[in-house]
């Protein structure tokens, strides 16, 4: 018992270190952590599945899988070094709290991202114009997500609450129980809607029954032995009150308000693709169009793409300036002048030519049934 609990110390501590999150205030950690294991991880799985494209430790990816094996085998080889030296009660209470404050990062800053409309945001134009039967369900549930702001707000707010309650110690075990039913439902959304963060959301998970584990006995000493439970409460785990805790405490917490909030200063948007993105019903076409075109949606994230009358949809990579629309797809770059008149927009080659790519009327997204902020009490 005491080699597997120390090594689910280790274990956690690796994941919490070692794991390549994109960190605002370290993000050269992420690189460096990424350096370092691709090659490994990008070897073994050359070597147990070949023909198994490498995508990276990302979400649930195989790369992701061999990373947390990793850390796992890492683990148990520091265990079987250190378990016999170790004092479980000297080390618990520490990892207690950096357990918790790990998740208190998490829930805080997508609870922020929620509460922003940073992580569940509009559908895109071509989204919008896709058949419900097109899409994949984890793309169905995110787009229906990005219509409510309303359900997007308030489940930024059930992440950022118990996120903040974890940062104390009287309110940590309570804190833990919510998150726990946060990250339970979170993983039931990764599952029924196969979206690819189901390893993450499952560790986060145990994570949070292990910082709940004192609130569950509490609620299972109150439920077998209701009339002898008076006075109980949840003693909150204490570090040794050393002169320096509370500093640091501040400091862990100065750092993690920046670490949430810090990305949303960074943010500049392309003022022309601003004016510019939506939807564009194509009047005339030129004779680079494999097919007969529909639409042209323009993306605010940066991309061009064309749906055809078939539903089938191909995407440039795109840059925008006053006079210029430059599109990449490979190796393949072609820049286009554009001209908008009221909500006209001609593209041409730049060249002497000027060969017509488009002409298309901008439709107006806001008038689909999916943009209408319709409620009612009362159907009708």
């Amino acid at each position: 018992m005491k080699y597997f609990s120390t090594w689910g110390i280790f274990a956690s501590l690796g994941f919490i270190f070692f794991l390549p999150f994109p960190y605002f205030l370290i993000s050269f950690w992420s690189d460096l952590l990424k350096a370092l294991f691709n090659p490994i991880c990008e070897g073994i799985l050359a070597t147990i599945q070949p023909d198994m494209r490498y995508l990276g430790i990302e979400s649930d990816s195989a790369g992701m899988w061999i990373w947390l094996g990793l850390i796992s085998v890492f683990a148990a080889s520091i265990t079987l070094i250190f378990f016999r030296r170790i004092k479980l009660s000297k080390v618990y209470n520490w990892h207690y709290a950096t357990v918790a404050y790990f998740l208190a990062f998490i829930l805080i800053k997508y609870g922020f991202d929620k509460l922003l409309l940073n992580q569940f945001y509009f559908p895109e134009p071509n989204i919008l114009h896709t058949r419900v039967g097109q899409m994949d369900k984890s793309l169905l549930y995110w787009s229906s997500m990005g219509s409510s702001p309303v359900y997007s707000i308030f489940s930024g707010l059930v992440e950022i609450i118990p996120g903040i309650l974890l940062l104390f110690r009287r309110t940590r075990a309570f804190a833990g129980f919510i998150a726990m039913l946060a990250f339970t439902n979170v993983l039931a959304i990764n599952i029924g809607f196969n979206v690819d963060v189901k390893l993450l959301s499952s560790v986060l998970l145990f994570m949070s029954i292990y910082i709940s584990f004192p609130f569950l006995v509490l609620i299972k000493r109150l439920i077998i032995s209701p009339n002898q439970f008076t006075r109980m409460s949840l003693k909150p785990r204490v570090i040794k009150d050393y002169k320096w805790y509370s500093g640091i405490k501040v400091l862990l917490i100065f750092l993690l308000l920046v670490e949430v909030i810090g990305p949303f200063t960074l943010k500049s948007e392309n003022i022309y693709l601003e004016e510019l993105a939506g939807t564009y019903l194509v009047e005339v076409y030129g004779e680079d169009f494999k097919q007969v075109p529909k639409y042209i949606h323009l993306h605010s994230k940066g991309y061009l793409i064309v749906e055809y009358y078939n539903d089938f949809m191909e995407d440039y990579e795109m840059k925008i300036n006053a006079d210029f629309i430059q599109l990449r797809k490979g190796q393949e770059v072609n820049e286009l002048k554009y001209i908008r008149e009221g909500d006209v927009l001609v593209l041409t080659s730049n060249s002497e030519n000027s060969m017509l790519f488009f002409r298309g009327r901008k439709m107006n997204n806001e008038l689909l049934p999916l943009s209408q902020n319709r409620f009612q009490w009362v159907a009708y």
